[in-house]
């Protein structure tokens, strides 16, 4: 009975963290680390799970979904390599400018903003890797995946990854590069 209660709890916790890493990774940008650890007591609690091995699965899970996004935003880039959108020496310039940009989004996490200064810095973010962009003479609308400007609409209705920006709407907080495509 014992192995059958730590397999359930373990698929709980998996299926829960998997559906709370979407919605996390979407809001990661504007809440600090504590909502997350909030849900990860939450389940440890309520299944009476020791809240390290429920952390590690968040973790891992996490871990491997940026890994995903990694390897498929590598292989389009490739792609638009091999197609002569961009070149190497740009697919390596991106790559780099998203792994400085990942970085820069966690220290924010770390932060203690509140929504319109997370929005701010957001902002000042995406303007930066516009002009970076064009400095290199990359042409963001020319590398974006199929599909549009990047992950869909967020809960709130508003576009996410990094589509065109209504100027007059700044209610949404854009969580990820203009070019990243989780």
């Amino acid at each position: 009975m014992k192995i059958n209660k730590a397999l359930l709890a373990a698929g709980i916790v998996s299926t829960v963290a998997t559906g709370s890493l979407l919605s996390i990774g979407a809001a990661s940008a504007h809440m600090g680390s504590g909502d997350q650890s909030s849900i990860v007591e939450k389940i440890a609690a309520k299944f009476n799970l020791n809240q390290d091995e429920v952390q590690a699965v968040f973790d891992d899970e996490h871990a491997a979904r940026e890994t995903e996004r990694d390897t498929k935003r590598s292989e389009h880039l490739q792609e638009l390599v091999d197609a002569g959108t961009i070149t190497a020496e740009q697919k390596t310039a991106l790559e780099a400018k998203f792994d400085e940009m990942q970085t820069a989004r966690e220290a924010l996490k770390d932060q203690d903003l509140t929504r319109e200064e997370m929005r701010d810095k957001m902002d000042e973010a995406r303007d930066s890797f516009e002009a970076w962009a064009e400095e290199q003479g990359i042409d963001l609308d020319a590398i974006r995946p199929e599909g549009g400007p990047g992950m869909g609409m967020g809960r709130d209705g508003h576009m996410m990854g990094g589509g065109p920006r209504d100027e007059a709407d700044d209610s949404s907080v854009d969580t990820e590069s203009t070019a990243d495509t989780n």
